[in-house]
């Protein structure tokens, strides 16, 4: 009795400390959220923290975040300041091209469907952008586009899944109490465990073709 009471006991920690630190990474998360170019920084910390959690388990949740936010942020500002900026000129062009411009001209609707196109994708690219930030640390700012654009096409529907995650966490707003609890959090986490095995095999790849090239020198 006093090693199964051990055992639910120990089960209903974990999941406390599991639904406490997705809580808190929530909130912190929406509020560093909010300056759009902080954006990007707090969205990698949040996937790094949780990829972390998974591994070793939610310790130190708030000192582990920020530790990791300041480590992010000096590295992922330029990828920050970089999708701000696409996302000014995305809506400054949607609402050009689909209000200043009469809708039965031309030239109004090609820029307007083209900005569209434009828009998917960027929302394609930067699905796997944070993943690629994630599992290669060091990736330069064009390398890191580049990537994540080879992994999003050369592995499709991992990516439409994450962009189910994507939807979920945006959508999830509808259901306000949960969604400022675990809306983002919970979903990054699910994107997380989508994204793992796929990041293992090509992490093994690079190794492998630098353990080759290696050997040749």
């Amino acid at each position: 009795h006093m090693d199964q009471d051990k055992k639910v006991s120990s089960k209903t920690f974990k999941f406390f400390e599991w639904l406490f630190a997705l809580v808190v990474t929530n909130l912190i998360t929406i509020f560093l959220i909010v300056p759009i170019f902080t954006a990007f920084s707090a969205i990698t910390t949040l996937i790094e923290v949780l990829k972390d959690f998974s591994t070793e388990g939610p310790a130190s949740v708030i000192k582990t975040y920020f530790i990791t936010f300041g480590k992010n942020f000096k590295r992922s500002i330029a990828f920050g300041i970089i999708n701000t900026i696409i996302l000014a000129l995305i809506i400054l062009s949607l609402y050009f091209y689909g209000f200043l411009i009469k809708p039965e001209a031309i030239i109004g609707q090609i820029g307007f469907w083209f900005t569209v196109g434009i828009t998917i994708f960027f929302i394609f690219i930067n699905l796997q952008l944070p993943f690629v930030f994630v599992n290669f640390p060091y990736v330069g700012v064009f390398d890191g586009y580049k990537f994540s654009l080879f992994v999003s096409f050369r592995h499709f529907l991992n990516t439409m899944l994450v962009l189910a995650c994507f939807l979920l966490a945006i959508s999830g707003i509808v259901l306000f109490p949960i969604w400022i609890c675990i809306g983002v959090s919970g979903s990054a986490f699910l994107a997380v465990k989508i994204t793992d095995p796929i990041y293992y095999y090509l992490k093994k790849i690079i190794e492998r073709d630098e353990n080759k090239d290696n050997e040749e020198e």
